[in-house]
């Protein structure tokens, strides 16, 4: 069957009227119709007798690092294409102008190709913020830090789901033998799907480096605790020796004649200094600096 050139239907909502009437006109089958007005499908090619019904996923990265992901629904026929979506995309507004000059499989290749295109800069971004991350958990732990880790491994993750679709929906297309593809068409959507296996490549870096970033706050914070625990067992071996005699002292018996002497707070400050001294010297250095002092031969 020879392909001509296009006549586009752009849908924009997808409970509308319209859409029905293109389905009667068409013959557009209604598990299609009902899956453009369900939100959250896999990203899928689907061929029918007279069009091929493909879903592509359309993300945004939120200021909060969430990821929101919508539909763009195509029907490709051999002389129409209908879109379909919820919200603006702007790949679609573009093409729109240069769509009557074009076959209904070039129309399916340049939205797919702006739709892959658009993950780039999404990619970009959360590199940016994970470098941001990486170096605030070289500064400083914080609480929020780790929330924030969490969210973007979850991103990441959602991202690495949506790619593989979209790769198997490219692999379809690509090695899909229907009279709707032109024979010149497979090279070029291979090029959409290798862009795509580099994508999920920078994905797994990615993640590896926040892997990493999540083992160097866990380990600020470990060293932090680490720091604490040395101060109070610092100040407890100071005061051990003080705390010793002066509950012997303060214990309701008798005591020797000397303790009401002239002399007898001296000589106690004076032993309680020299324990003090004789238990804590030698473990400063280990309290201090958290090693061993070498030993010179």
């Amino acid at each position: 069957m020879e392909i001509t050139s296009v006549v586009w239907h752009d849908i924009s909502d997808p409970n509308a009227a319209e859409l029905d009437e293109l389905a009667a006109r068409y013959k557009l089958h209604a598990v299609h119709i009902k899956g453009c007005r369900t939100a959250g499908q896999r990203a899928k090619v689907e061929a029918a007798d007279q069009y091929l019904f493909i879903v592509l996923k359309v993300l945004v990265l939120e200021a909060n690092n969430r990821l929101t992901v919508g539909d763009l629904d195509l029907f490709v026929g051999s002389e129409f294409v209908i879109t379909v979506h919820h919200t603006s995309v702007p790949v679609v507004e573009v093409l729109r102008h240069a769509g009557s000059d074009l076959r209904p499989d070039e129309v399916l290749y340049r939205l797919m190709d702006g739709v892959v295109d658009s993950y780039l800069p999404l990619l970009d971004e959360i590199q940016v913020r994970i470098d941001s991350l990486q170096g605030r958990a070289f500064r400083r732990t914080e609480p929020s830090l780790l929330e924030q880790l969490n969210e973007l491994r979850s991103t990441l993750l959602g991202l690495r789901r949506v790619l593989l679709n979209m790769r198997h929906v490219a692999f379809r297309l690509q090695h899909a033998r229907s009279h709707l593809i032109g024979r010149e068409l497979p090279p070029f959507l291979r090029d959409i799907h290798d862009h795509l296996a580099e994508d999920l490549d920078t994905i797994s870096g990615e993640r590896d480096r926040l892997a990493g970033i999540l083992d160097l706050y866990l380990s600020s914070v470990a060293n932090r605790h680490t720091e604490a625990m040395r101060a109070l067992t610092l100040l407890g071996t100071a005061g051990l020796p003080a705390l010793v005699i002066s509950t012997f002292l303060g214990m309701n018996m008798r005591m020797p004649e000397w303790v009401n002497s002239s002399w007898a707070f001296d000589a106690v400050s004076g032993v309680t200094i020299a324990l003090t001294a004789l238990l804590w010297v030698p473990e400063a250095p280990v309290l201090i600096r958290g090693n061993v002092p070498k030993v010179v031969n």
